[in-house]
C-alpha cells in the first residue's frame, strides 16, 4: 500500500504544480502591465480605459444638462416674447377696429359717434394708419358743432 500511496502523493503533487502553473499562466496572459509611479498594476489598461470612459460620460452628462438648461431658458424667453406679441397684436387689432369705426362715422357724417370715437385715439395713432385723416375728422367734428342750432336761442 505504501507504493500506491506514494504514487498517489506524487500524482497529487504533479496536479498541484500543474494547477499552480495554469493559475500563473492565466494571470500572465490577462495582466496588463502598466507602470504607475514605479508600481505595476494588474489590468491597468482596463481600469484606465474605464476611468477615461467614466470621466468622458460625466463631462458629456454635464454638457447635456447645461444645454438643457439653456434650451429651457430660451423656451421661457420665447414664451414671454410670444405673449408680448399676442398682446401687441390684440391692441393693434383693437386700434384698427376703432379707426375703421372712425372712418365709417366720418363717411356717414355721424358727428356724434365721430366725436366720441375721436376722443379715444390720439393724432399719432390715427395718422399712423391714415395720414392726415385726424385733421379732417377734427374739422368735421368742429364744423358740426358750430353749425348745430342752439336750444338757447328763441
Amino acid at each position: 500500500m505504501q507504493k500506491s500511496t506514494k504514487a498517489l502523493w506524487l500524482y497529487a503533487a504533479i496536479l498541484l504544480l500543474i494547477a499552480i502553473g495554469l493559475i500563473f499562466l492565466t494571470t500572465l496572459t490577462q495582466v496588463r502591465l502598466v507602470s504607475h509611479n514605479g508600481t505595476f498594476e494588474i489590468l491597468g489598461t482596463f481600469t484606465e480605459n474605464a476611468s477615461q470612459n467614466v470621466a468622458r460620460l460625466t463631462q458629456e452628462n454635464i454638457d447635456l444638462q447645461n444645454e438643457l438648461a439653456d434650451l429651457k431658458e430660451k423656451s421661457r424667453q420665447m414664451a414671454t416674447e410670444l405673449e408680448t406679441i399676442k398682446a401687441s397684436a390684440g391692441a393693434d387689432n383693437t386700434m384698427k377696429a376703432t379707426i375703421a369705426n372712425i372712418y365709417n362715422a366720418y363717411d356717414k357724417n355721424d358727428t356724434e359717434t365721430l366725436q366720441a370715437l375721436m376722443a379715444t385715439v390720439t393724432k399719432e395713432q390715427l395718422d399712423a394708419y391714415l395720414p392726415g385723416f385726424y385733421d379732417e375728422a377734427q374739422k368735421a367734428v368742429l364744423g358740426a358743432s358750430t353749425t348745430q342750432p342752439s336750444n338757447n336761442k328763441r
